[in-house]
């Protein structure tokens, strides 16, 4: 008992200084831990690779070579309609903001007028007269029109545009003032970490055995409902989400939709998540609105089109995806699945959170539950003891 028990404390200390970690070097840790979850997702590739190529690392080679041609092709053939897509979003949603200037700020005083009659509205207030401020500012863009943006500039501008258009403006959250890493050196360290990762693999699956294949946890259900609700959770998970992000960007440049690549991948990815691609919906407003302006036509048309795409990712999932690639393996409740959400992006921030969120949860409920059966059997062995001494 004492050793299931030490076990029981060192995974309970690791989510304490993991959850610290992620809170104050948050930017920072997650690529680490999104490399781990990355790699053993892809690992099953790479032993299959190994069938035809004994050596480790060659097999690892192989398959960094073959997704480095597959990005190479997509990129040569499609790298130009990505950036012209980015760049056509990015104009389009200005051209809105112009468009619809006058609403934005009778809204705003409407707004302002509620909030005044608030006793706690002052931080509400300064927020909205910062948005205004910010969508007032004089630019320059007039005389650099002109000049071609090149590829990074424009398509981090249009994630950029995209994420706050989905998360909003994040100035009133409280949270350490550390110099904010770009999705360029986040997504770099991540290819970095992920490669090292899977060259020593050895190494993090000893670590992994060592601690959550202990006999005990066998025995109680901690190493099965961590392998069956975490990791082949997320790898089947992860088959849905890359059919459900071509089915969105197919769909949508058939539409022809501003930014529908970038849209598409982000939809995609929120299917991590069961239903969750419909937060992404709002995006797709303002491509609606420049394809019913283009095309002179009913602005429903496009939007009907569009929630179509929507509906039909889901029906998939209640029918094919759910039983042919997740089958019996189940995520967490939709509701505590929100709950999440809500609970880690107030705490890391919009970005951190929204990345930790259903692994962290995932982890701490599998820890949780396996704790109530140790101590459940704990008690149940102290009853049959007195019970024998009596």
């Amino acid at each position: 008992m004492k050793s299931i028990k030490k076990t029981y404390l060192i995974l309970g200390t690791f989510l304490i200084v993991l959850i610290l970690l992620l809170f104050f070097l948050g930017e920072i840790v997650v690529p680490f831990i999104l490399a781990v979850f990355l790699s053993f997702i892809l690992n099953p590739i790479i032993e299959k690779i190994q069938t035809k190529i004994k050596n480790r690392s060659l097999s690892v080679i192989s398959f960094l070579l073959g997704i480095f041609l597959l990005i190479s092709t997509t990129t040569l053939f499609l790298g130009n309609h990505i950036i012209e897509d980015s760049q056509r979003f990015v104009s389009s949603v200005e051209i809105f903001m112009e468009k619809n200037g006058e609403k934005i700020k009778n809204f705003k005083k409407e707004l302002l007028s509620i909030i005044d009659d608030k006793s706690n509205g002052n931080k509400l207030k300064d927020e909205v007269e910062k948005i205004e401020k910010d969508f007032n500012k004089p630019t320059e863009k007039e005389d650099s029109k002109t000049e071609k943006k090149d590829s990074e500039e424009t398509i981090v501008s249009a994630l950029e545009t995209i994420y706050k258009a989905f998360t909003g403006d994040e100035s009133g959250k409280v949270e350490p003032k550390t110099k904010s890493w770009s999705l360029i050196y986040i997504f770099t360290y991540l290819i970095i970490y992920t490669v090292i990762i899977l060259y020593t693999y050895d190494y993090f699956e000893d670590i992994f055995n060592k601690f959550l294949k202990h006999k005990k946890l066998q025995q109680n259900g901690f190493f099965k409902n961590f392998k069956t609700l975490f990791i082949d959770y997320f790898r089947q998970r992860t088959k849905v989400v890359f059919l459900s992000t071509l089915i969105f960007i197919v769909g949508f440049s058939i539409l022809d939709l501003p930014g529908g690549v970038i849209i598409g991948i982000i939809a995609g990815l929120l299917t991590y998540a069961s239903e969750f691609h419909y937060l992404s919906l709002p995006l797709t407003l303002v491509g609606c609105w420049v394809l019913s302006v283009e095309q002179n036509s009913s602005f429903l048309i496009f939007f009907a089109a569009v929630l179509f795409i929507y509906i039909l990712v889901s029906i998939l999932e209640e029918t094919f995806f759910s039983s042919k690639i997740m089958k019996s393996v189940r995520g967490m409740n939709p509701a505590i699945t929100i709950l999440a959400f809500a609970i880690w992006t107030t705490i890391f921030g919009d970005f951190v959170g929204t990345v930790i969120a259903l692994p962290l949860t995932q982890i701490i409920m599998i820890y949780g539950k396996s704790m109530i059966m140790y101590l459940e059997e704990e008690n149940l062995i102290e009853a049959r003891r007195e019970k024998n001494q009596d």
